[in-house]
Formats: structure tokens, C-alpha cells, sequence
């Protein structure tokens, strides 16, 4: 995880214009001011039981971070089966890509309310075709807002999903069709319900802000 995390960062911070901390910026527990008419609204989810996984305390590498144990695994050919609400982390995160997996449009309802018309609208076109050749998302563990913007493995790549998506409460770390392929999502809570707020992922690229012209 630490290798392809630290890849995983230099990628965004050369890719998409991202540098330095700015110790000016909100912090991640700080309100976002939205411009208005960017917000999107609030989107009611269908009243479905949610998924709840045991979890256990990290150790090593992990330590720190709430761990799945066992993992939470979402696997295209099960997809039609997955149906949860969104009142656990495991639960808004498993209908979020089980959705996709299954080509259905019930994704968007995952998506977070606060989250900006421009930011939502490259999650509800681009994701689809992100999710090609994905055949399997393994959800691993989580760590609050304010303890992933000081861990030190995390706090890198916390700093740099507040900046392009927003205040979060939570960090998700996943992987993919193998451990190489990382992805750390996150979500906010409103109204007692999970919302995926931001993807750092390479195969979700396609996700992130449009990179600043070159003068």
C-alpha cells in the first residue's frame, strides 16, 4: 500500500496541478462554501436494509485505520444481488459500485448532496466508463477526517482529496482487481446517511478536475 500510495500522489500532484499543502485553505472539518446554484440537491434513497460489516483495529501498516475483517467485497458477477442502503460507510460504498457494475443509474443517488453541479455531473458521465474492465472492488478500512489529515501515510493524499472535492468525514481505503490498484474514496454523512464525495484513483482520472491551461 505505501509504494502505491506514494506513486499514487506524485501522479495527481504532476497530473492535475495539485502542490503544496496551502496553509490557507479550509481545513477538512472547516464548512465548504458552495457558489450558488453549483450545489446540487439532496437525493432521497430507496428505503432498503443497509449492509453493516465487524471491523477490528489496524495493526502495522494498517494501524490507525478501522479495518473490514474480513474485507467487504463487491464483485460484478454478484452485483444484482447487492442492494443496500446507506446508513453504514460499507453499506453507501457497496450500492454506490454495485450499481455501476450493474449499469443501472442508482449510483447517482449515492453521490453526496453537497457536492458541486460540475464535480457531479463528471461522476454521473464519467464513472460508467471508469467502471470498464473493473471486475471487483475490495473495501478495506476507513479513517475519520481529522485523523487521515494527520496520519502519516494518509495525510497526503487527505489534504489533496479536501482540495478537489470538498470537505469529507471519512477517508475509505479499497482496492481494486488486484492490491496494486488503490483507491481511497470519501464520503460524507448528512442526515444519518453515507454519501461518496471524491475518488483518488488512476483508473478514475477521468474524475478529477479539468488541469489549469499552461500560459
Amino acid at each position: 500500500m505505501t509504494r502505491a500510495l506514494i506513486l499514487l500522489l506524485l501522479f495527481l500532484m504532476t497530473g492535475c496541478g495539485v502542490g503544496e499543502p496551502n496553509t490557507e485553505s479550509k481545513s477538512i472539518g472547516e464548512q465548504q462554501t458552495v457558489t450558488p446554484g453549483e450545489e446540487s440537491k439532496p437525493t432521497a434513497t430507496k428505503p432498503v436494509p443497509t449492509i453493516t460489516h465487524e471491523t477490528v483495529a489496524g495493526t502495522g501498516e494498517m494501524e490507525g485505520w478501522t479495518v473490514y475483517e474480513p474485507m467487504v467485497m463487491v464483485e460484478r458477477e454478484k452485483a444484482g444481488e447487492l442492494i443496500s442502503g446507506n446508513k453504514s460507510i460499507e453499506g453507501a460504498i457497496i450500492q454506490f459500485f454495485a450499481s455501476l457494475m450493474r449499469g443501472d443509474k442508482d449510483f447517482e443517488t449515492i453521490l453526496s448532496p453537497t457536492m458541486q453541479a460540475s464535480v457531479r455531473e463528471r461522476f454521473t458521465i464519467e464513472m460508467p466508463v471508469a467502471m470498464e474492465g473493473l471486475n471487483q472492488i475490495s473495501i478495506q478500512s476507513y479513517l475519520p477526517a481529522e485523523e487521515a489529515a494527520n496520519h502519516p501515510l494518509a495525510g497526503r493524499t487527505a489534504t489533496v482529496a479536501q482540495e478537489l472535492f470538498g470537505d469529507f468525514d471519512v477517508m475509505v481505503f479499497c482496492e481494486g482487481n488486484t492490491n496494486a490498484e488503490d483507491i481511497f474514496m470519501s464520503l460524507v454523512q448528512h442526515e444519518d446517511n453515507w454519501y461518496i464525495a471524491g475518488i483518488l484513483a488512476r483508473q478514475f482520472e477521468a474524475l478529477l478536475p479539468p488541469k489549469p491551461p499552461v500560459d
